[in-house]
């Protein structure tokens, strides 16, 4: 019992965490500025879903898939950098991705639900979760990543409460700020997806 508890928090607190709600309420303000509450709230709601549900299909499939195609945990993290930079770019330059009509009605698909709530770093971390559990720590881990889906939609949730009623122009402050962490996130990315590739070519 207490061994299963223990399998439950670690695998809540490590989705959790690396879903990093706290630092994604203001960029998901930062990607909605056209937005208001309900209709962000809206978007908060699906991007969730999109997320859960991308998440639930990696863990599902993602490993089948990386060995069926020969895709590496490298490749994960550079196809990261190419989906995160140019949004990100959006945001600090001020071409922000939610001015262009097509993306208006579509936004919890791309950017907000995949890849900023469930990116790489999300993917891996459920796949190292379930691939290293036994059998007896499927059900808790399964259940720690489900309680940290509802925690991180509560929490952004609960975040666009409070800042829906930011003036536009500290939006586009956070936009900027926010925008230039998302850059060096992508960056990092591609780092990291540049070294493992290194590592594969030197061995």
């Amino acid at each position: 019992m207490i061994n299963c508890f223990n399998v439950f928090f670690e695998s809540y607190i490590s989705v959790f965490f690396i879903f990093n709600a706290f630092m994604n309420i203001f960029i998901i303000i930062s990607f909605t500025p056209h937005m208001n509450f309900i209709q962000r709230q809206n978007t908060i709601r699906k991007s969730m879903l999109v997320a859960a549900a991308a998440v639930f299909l990696f863990a599902i499939i993602g490993q089948l898939m990386l060995d069926v195609l020969n895709v590496t945990m490298s490749a994960m993290k550079l196809t990261g950098a190419i989906l995160i930079g140019p949004a990100a770019y959006d945001m600090v330059v001020g071409h922000s991705i939610d001015n262009k009509k097509e993306h208006k009605n579509d936004m919890h698909f791309f950017p907000i639900g995949v890849p900023t709530l469930a990116g790489p770093g999300v993917f891996t971390t459920v796949l190292m979760i379930l691939k290293n559990g036994g059998a007896a720590d499927l059900i808790p881990s399964i259940l720690g990543i489900i309680a940290a889906l509802f925690t991180t939609y509560f929490v952004v949730n609960t975040g666009n409460r409070f800042f829906s009623t930011i003036n536009s122009s500290y939006i586009r402050m956070m936009s900027v700020f926010f925008g230039t962490i998302l850059l060096a996130l992508s960056a990092q990315f591609f780092i990291d997806g540049m070294i493992m590739v290194s590592k594969l070519i030197i061995k």
